[in-house]
Formats: C-alpha cells, structure tokens, sequence
C-alpha cells in the first residue's frame, strides 16, 4: 500500500506537470527516495485521489536557507511570503514545541507514474514532444 501525501491546495498548478515539488518538513519514515505515494488534493469536500507518484529527488535544507528559486517553483510566493506560509502550514507543530528556525525541510521532486496521466498531460504532452522533435 502507498503512503499518501496530501494536498491542501494546488500551489502554482505543479500537479498538472510530470514532475513537480514539494517542499516539506522532513520525515526520513514518510518522505523516501524511490518510494511510490498516493497523491490526494484535499478540500473540504472531497479527497481526490489524482494518483500514483514516485519520488525521485530528495535535498534537505535548513528553514531559512530554503533558496527562493525553489519556493518559487514550489509555491510560487517569494522567499518573506513562502517562510511565512510554512511558518502558518506548521503552525500545529510549533505550538508542540517545533523550532521551525533549527528544522530540517526536505525539497522533493515527484514524477507521475504514467499510467495516472491526467488528460492536461495526455492533450499538451504530445504536442510538446512534437515541437521538440521538429526543433532538434
């Protein structure tokens, strides 16, 4: 069985990639190389299940030396913004005791398996190999 990883919004519409970030306190049980995750957009109606992907990158970072380029991507909000949204996501955690400033955070990057291509993926992705191929 996957371990899930939760969605609570779709930052800068990254699930519609083939690969995409997330940025997230670390958790060498959860969050593992070559490990495969059922991926669920929560809201506060329904969990949809958008399927099945594979972790293929892992780096950690110390919370203020998260580089921008990679919130950016992850979340499309500037390094003050992006800090500050962390800070609220785990909000939960600080008020347990949680030294978010000392806290490790891992950067992943996920691929979809793919056999769980949404139909953004199966519309745009062939007309973009297309362009590829004839630029070469």
């Amino acid at each position: 069985m996957n371990k899930k990883l939760r969605f609570a919004i779709n930052w800068n519409m990254k699930l519609t990639n083939n690969v995409w970030p997330t940025i997230r306190l670390k958790d060498e049980n959860k969050y593992r190389l070559n490990q495969n995750y059922d991926v669920v957009l929560e809201d506060n109606l329904h969990h949809n299940v958008y399927g099945d992907a594979n972790c293929v990158f892992i780096k950690h970072y110390n919370f203020n030396d998260l580089p921008e380029p990679l919130l950016l991507l992850d979340m499309a909000l500037n390094k003050p913004e992006a800090l500050k949204m962390l800070k609220h996501l785990y909000a939960d955690k600080i008020e347990q005791g949680l030294n978010i400033e000392t806290a490790l955070f891992s950067f992943m990057l996920f691929k979809w398996k793919p056999q769980q291509q949404d139909i953004y993926q199966q519309t745009f992705a062939p007309g973009i190999n297309q362009v590829l191929q004839k630029t070469a």
